[in-house]
C-alpha cells in the first residue's frame, strides 16, 4: 500500500454517500448514522480516529477522545455485502449495524473496535478482542449483543463474555473451561494438533493469546468426527 494510491475521505463524506474503491482511509472522527454502506468493495479500508498519535503514550484515563467526535461512531449503518481483504476498524464504535453476507479479512488479524447489537453473516476472518487499542481511552472493548448466525471465521478473545453474544449452533462450538465435561473435551482435543493448541490456550499455557477461559470453534477448522464428539461432550 502506498499513500499516494490511497483515497482519503471523511466520515461526513460517508454520511453523504461517498463509496470510493481501492485503498481507502476514512479520517476526521464523527458520527455516521443510518448510512447505506452495503455492497462496498475495497482492497484496504481503515477507519481512523482524530486523536493525536501521542495519546498512545498517555495513561488510559488521560487519553483524549469522545465517541462520535474524535472517535468514529457508526450507528444503525448497513455494511452488508462489504468485501475487503484488509479491514482495520482501529477503535471505531459500531452500534446496531449490519455486517451480513460480508467477505472480510482483518488487516492485522484482530480488531479492537467496539461492536454492540450488530448482526454478522458471511466470512469474517479475524478475532474480536476485548483488550483495548493503545489509542482507546476505554478500559475494555465492548463486544456484546451481537448475532453471529451464519458468520464463518470469527474468533473472540481478550476477556469477552461468551454468554453476551449469539452463536450459530451449526457453525460454532464454544469450548469453556468451566464445562463439567472439560476432562472429556481435553481428551478429544488431544487427537488433533489445532484442537490441542486451542484447549491449552484456554487453560492459559498454549500458543494462542486468548486471555480468557473459553474459545469459539469454527466448523470449517474441525474434522467431522471430532466436531460431532465435541458437540456431544459440551454442555
Amino acid at each position: 500500500m502506498g499513500w499516494d494510491e490511497t483515497t482519503v475521505v471523511t466520515y461526513a463524506d460517508l454520511q453523504a454517500g461517498a463509496r470510493p474503491g481501492g485503498e481507502v482511509r476514512v479520517e476526521g472522527g464523527g458520527l455516521v448514522r443510518g448510512a447505506d454502506l452495503s455492497n462496498w468493495k475495497v482492497s484496504w479500508l481503515l477507519f481512523a480516529e482524530a486523536t493525536s498519535p501521542l495519546s498512545s503514550l498517555l495513561p488510559r484515563p488521560l487519553k483524549p477522545g469522545r465517541v462520535g467526535r474524535e472517535i468514529p461512531l457508526f450507528l444503525e449503518c448497513d455494511f452488508s455485502g462489504l468485501t475487503c481483504p484488509a479491514f482495520d476498524p482501529v477503535i471505531a464504535r459500531f452500534v446496531r449495524c449490519r455486517f451480513e453476507r460480508v467477505d472480510i479479512e482483518l488487516n492485522l488479524g484482530t480488531a479492537s473496535a467496539h461492536f454492540e447489537d450488530c448482526t454478522f453473516s458471511g466470512r469474517w476472518d479475524g478475532n474480536f478482542d476485548a483488550r483495548p487499542h493503545a489509542l482507546d481511552p476505554a478500559k475494555r472493548v465492548t463486544v456484546r449483543g451481537n448475532d453471529f448466525t451464519g458468520c464463518r471465521g470469527i474468533g473472540l478473545q481478550g476477556g469477552i463474555d461468551w454468554t453476551a453474544n449469539t452463536f450459530d449452533l451449526s457453525l460454532h462450538l464454544v469450548l469453556w473451561r468451566g464445562d463439567p465435561n472439560w476432562g472429556q473435551i481435553r481428551q478429544i482435543a488431544e487427537e488433533d494438533g489445532y484442537l490441542r493448541n486451542v484447549v491449552s490456550s484456554i487453560e492459559g499455557h498454549g500458543p494462542f493469546g486468548l486471555g480468557q477461559d473459553w474459545a469459539v470453534l469454527d466448523r470449517e477448522h474441525v474434522a467431522d468426527d471430532l466436531w460431532t464428539r465435541l458437540r456431544r461432550a459440551c454442555r
